[in-house]
């Protein structure tokens, strides 16, 4: 059965998966979505078209200075982070997680600003948007993924780099298809992954 199997599954199918770690942006919740809505001067076609060569920080804005866009979002203080859209899959997907491991979303504030009330409107939003959807869930908050990582330990996230590093630190790693990223992954792969670790 193996041969017919995405090649980044047979890793993760290799041994044991105890824990998940889910990321939120663009796994959970579509922060482009909600981002590009405050910026009139991009169509969202058009940043789709450049988002996997271009950060969305200059797309959105024209400017290299990262700490104008994070100002104008954190304008919107907690609402913006408690209102992001939600993917249609993202509460099947973690159900589909907590059914065969240990689930934790982990999820980065924005670490490329200095804006301490920013930082903070963000971990409360983000907090109140989890737990709307799922009170019992746990979140941890961090930018150093690749430290929770152990062999038994699978990473599910949007962000390359991110990957590249708990992967390093001896972690599984799943990049979640993003137009942004290039993964060749489906949605319903992913599902199809989460029934295989069951029976393992």
């Amino acid at each position: 059965m193996t041969q017919f199997l995405p090649p980044e599954f047979l890793d993760i199918l290799e041994t044991p998966t105890n824990k998940i770690l889910l990321d939120m942006d663009g796994v959970l919740c579509d922060f482009v979505e909600a981002a590009s809505d405050l910026f009139v001067n991009t169509h969202k076609e058009e940043l789709y078209k450049r988002l996997p060569d271009e950060d969305i920080t200059f797309i959105l804005t024209g400017s290299t200075d990262v700490s104008y866009f994070w100002n104008i979002i954190s304008s919107y203080g907690e609402r913006f982070w408690e209102n992001i859209p939600e993917f249609v899959w993202s509460m099947k997907l973690y159900d589909a997680c907590k059914n065969v491991a240990t689930v934790r979303v982990v999820t980065a504030p924005p670490f490329h600003t200095e804006n301490s009330t920013l930082i903070k409107n963000t971990i409360s939003g983000k907090y109140s948007w989890i737990k709307k959807r799922k009170p019992t869930a746990k979140i941890i908050f961090t930018s150093d993924k690749e430290l929770l990582a152990t062999p038994d330990t699978l990473l599910i996230d949007d962000y390359l780099l991110n990957i590249q590093k708990f992967k390093e630190a001896g972690g599984k790693t799943l990049l979640f298809p993003a137009v942004y990223n290039k993964s060749s992954l489906k949605i319903e792969e992913i599902f199809n992954l989460l029934n295989l670790v069951c029976y393992k």
